[in-house]
């Protein structure tokens, strides 16, 4: 199910008990809270210096089916005491949620309550994921909070225009950390782009880098052969590892389809790399190009906008007949995404 699946017995989902000194960090977790489809109830800052204010408080926990008591490194505000005392008179499932910096020990009172620390989990987005479950009781589809909630980007390529799933993050200064649901419905994705495509079926798989090369064997349904480019440097200096790549053996003289699979496009300098490559290598084959993302541009503003960074060099090689076709599962935007830990 997705969070905003949920049907709330109460006003609102849940009750979000937080100090004023960590409102910034609190305020994070609410968006993304909302953005998921959840009501939650977080007190202005302003409204949090009156005493008077305690009934007013009183009756929104009340009208919460769940009560999370964020303890940030503030430790506990003035207010929040009183409030999560009320919640468990209430019997209110309480979750505790552990800010970075944090320390657990100071809810430690709430022995029955359900601790999620900020500072234990391996990625953001897990955080995030139980914490929903918590307050829902109900599992997850996680997909919704890596992929953006019903939008989709229109990429113009020229021969069609691509509707793309868009890879979001939490934090817009760090990179999205995929996991591995997320990472299998851009792979299912892409399989249905590549199935789609009329009388094509790949004689081998090319994967590029660790990631490429995991995503080549789950699009191998046939067993085909499979090759491995490693590439060294970045940007524009980007060029093979000649002593950690592989290539099959293909026949010499038959035409034949190769699919070149990337985890990542952002600039093309591995698409450029690679298609160099593989056209001296493999001359009668036909290649085409799979990317489980491709990073955006941006605007004067820095804002995302509906053209690809490497979009004049997929342009280019799509033209000049280098690729016959290219299927991406998603976009994003800088600073880029990690892949699963597993991976790596």
């Amino acid at each position: 199910m997705e969070a905003a699946d949920f049907v709330k017995s109460h006003e609102y989902h849940a009750f979000l008990s937080y100090n004023t000194e960590d409102i910034e960090a609190v305020k994070v977790v609410k968006d993304i809270l909302e953005r998921a489809g959840l009501d939650v109830y977080f007190a202005p800052q302003h409204l949090r210096g009156a005493l008077e204010l305690h009934r007013e408080l009183a009756l929104k926990i009340e009208n919460s089916a769940c009560f999370v008591l964020f303890i940030g490194r503030h430790g506990m505000g003035p207010y929040q005491g009183f409030e999560v005392d009320h919640a468990s008179s209430l019997r209110r499932p309480i979750v505790k949620a552990v800010l970075r910096e944090g320390d657990p020990r100071v809810v430690g009172r709430w022995f029955n309550a359900r601790t999620l620390d900020y500072n234990e989990p391996a990625t953001e987005y897990e955080l995030i994921e139980n914490l929903i479950e918590s307050i829902t009781g109900m599992a997850l589809l996680r997909v919704p909070l890596q992929f953006r909630l019903n939008e989709k980007m229109e990429v113009a390529l020229p021969d069609r225009v691509l509707k793309l799933n868009v890879l979001s993050t939490i934090n817009p200064e760090k990179r999205l950390t995929l996991n591995w649901v997320t990472l299998g419905h851009l792979i299912d994705y892409l399989r249905t782009q590549i199935k789609a495509f009329p009388g094509f079926r790949p004689s081998a798989y090319i994967g590029i880098n660790a990631t490429g090369l995991i995503v080549a064997q789950f699009l191998n349904e046939h067993r085909e052969a499979i090759g491995y480019i490693q590439t060294k440097g970045g940007g524009g200096g980007r060029e093979l590892d000649d002593e950690k790549s592989l290539f099959p053996k293909l026949a010499g003289g038959k035409r034949f389809n190769l699919l070149v699979v990337d985890g990542e496009i952002k600039t093309g300098s591995c698409m450029d790399v690679a298609i160099r490559l593989l056209g001296k290598r493999y001359p009668t084959a036909e290649l085409y190009y799979a990317a489980l993302a491709a990073m955006v541009a941006a605007d004067s503003t820095g804002q995302p906008c509906n053209e690809l960074l490497a979009g004049p060099c997929i342009r280019r090689h799509l033209k000049s007949g280098a690729i016959k076709r290219i299927f991406i599962g998603a976009t994003f935007k800088d600073p880029g995404f990690f892949r699963p830990y597993e991976i790596r």
